[in-house]
């Protein structure tokens, strides 16, 4: 046999494997890899539901949660056991067989590429809460998707009803002679209903006019916890979540504050709208409530919104330079605040129960600052001092760490903060005189590093005052 027929051969060999391999692959046959472990898992059905679930627009199957519902009762227990057999809990590593070879992916990476438009590694979760009926299935629509749909115009009526806005929902429910949209949302029945039949040409009725304002103008607000004090007496005051900026509150709805990150357990602290034109209003954290998490979330008549704050979460302070000599005599030197260093000072426990930390909970503490350093001499053509954006105001980070209630942790500096354009990093400066704020969030979880961080909420103030020039 000739050499090119031996080769043709064995092609046809290497070929006919390669393909035996990708089909048992991509079958899930294939030990370790990850399509067998998104069937052992119940991952691929978790996906398919979870998807139509997020597509849903009350048009068409409006039975989804019952249907994620239905199949958990059958499937629960076999995924009960697969979990309890992974005793050494989830893999570090998978291998991907998509292509006939295996590629070793990160369990992490691969969870998050594979639920990527369901909630990436929350998405499990998600799924479970909703089957074992913890969350309600409009929690966990995306919040484009059911504002789009809340206020739907299914049928084109531009040549019949005036103002009518094909790009504007918001506007075409709102304006005079409009037509109220065929599907709403009901947090009743948990679905979309359909309202085609009924007309109502100023929307004079006060419910549709509210299910209209929650979602075309929804609420708004800030949110900032303060701590207990005294007030201009002297007397003792408690703590206090005080909410300012308020927007478009409905008159008898309800908002309650929830702890974030535990399956929303209750503070028992609510407050109602009395009056459409509130703009400020305080709740007082008193008697036996525990103010003990870092962060906080609001619901709007039992249901979750985009509000989020700050709990009792800590202080920042200078660092403090330590008295030298004897004190009572002349080589004594009294402390000084150390202007180049910031401490965060918790004062609860977060990211963790105690001494023990909570698996996969990270924070970070961010330092903002409303001032950078400056030449000295303001002048054209002196040489920046220091190289951060323009549009960043971060100066200083705590990165991806867990606290223990009162123990202070040191702030790092950003090296940009004391390094001009164009040089190396030399070591910390002072922190310049400014207002400082400090902001924690969750550390963000993804390893791509063009993903955006997780949000961000204030909970601190130091300020360095301007040193006083005299008088020439």
């Amino acid at each position: 046999m000739s050499g090119g027929k031996i080769a043709a051969v064995i092609f046809f060999i290497l070929l006919l494997v390669w393909l035996l391999l990708l089909t048992l692959g991509n079958l899930g046959l294939m030990e370790g890899s990850t399509q067998k472990y998104v069937k052992d898992r119940k991952w691929d059905k978790m996906k398919e539901m979870l998807t139509k679930l997020y597509k849903a627009d009350g048009t068409k199957d409006t039975t989804v949660c019952k249907s994620i519902r239905d199949w958990w009762a059958d499937n629960q227990e076999d995924y009960d056991e697969f979990i309890e057999d992974q005793e050494d809990g989830d893999p570090e590593t998978l291998q991907d067989w998509s292509f006939g070879i295996p590629v070793e992916i990160e369990f992490a990476d691969f969870m998050d590429e594979y639920f990527e438009d369901v909630g990436k590694q929350n998405a499990e979760i998600d799924f479970i809460d909703i089957a074992n009926g913890v969350a309600l299935c409009e929690d966990e629509l995306d919040v484009s998707e059911l504002k789009e749909n809340v206020v739907r115009i299914i049928t084109p009526v531009a040549d019949q009803v005036d103002g009518y806005d094909p790009t504007d929902d918001c506007s075409n429910v709102t304006s005079e002679q409009s037509v109220l949209p065929n599907y709403v949302w009901s947090y009743d029945d948990d679905t979309f209903i359909d309202i085609s039949g009924i007309q109502d040409t100023e929307i004079g009725s006060t419910d549709w006019r509210n299910k209209v304002k929650k979602v075309c103008t929804p609420l708004a607000m800030d949110e900032e916890y303060v701590p207990a004090g005294t007030d201009s007496s002297g007397s003792a005051t408690n703590p206090k979540i005080k909410f300012t900026n308020v927007a478009n509150p409905i008159t008898g709805t309800k908002i309650e504050v929830f702890e974030e990150g535990t399956s929303n357990l209750t503070t028992n602290l609510s407050y109602t709208f009395t009056s459409s034109t509130i703009t400020s209003f305080e709740i007082e954290v008193a008697g036996l409530i525990t103010f003990n998490k870092p962060l906080y979330v609001i619901k709007l008549d039992d249901k979750e919104t985009d509000h989020i704050f700050a709990g009792n979460v800590g202080t920042i302070s200078f660092g403090m330079n330590a008295a030298t000599g004897t004190e009572g005599t002349d080589d004594y030197v009294a402390p000084t605040l150390k202007y180049d260093e910031i401490k965060f000072t918790p004062n609860i426990d977060i990211g963790k129960i105690g001494t023990v930390t909570i698996p996969d909970v990270k924070y970070d503490i961010i330092l903002e600052a409303d001032t950078f350093p400056k030449p000295a001499t303001v002048g054209a053509g002196l040489p920046a001092v220091h190289s951060c954006l323009s549009t960043s105001k971060t100066v200083a980070k705590i990165e991806n760490e867990s606290f223990t209630k009162d123990s202070p942790v040191s702030f790092t500096q950003e090296q940009c903060y004391s390094t001009k354009p164009a040089t190396d990093y030399v070591a910390d400066i002072d922190f310049v005189a400014a207002k400082y704020t400090a902001y924690i969030r969750k550390t963000k979880t993804s390893t791509i590093a063009t993903d955006p961080e997780n949000p961000q909420y204030k909970f601190a103030t130091l300020t360095r005052a301007a040193v006083a020039t005299p008088p020439s």
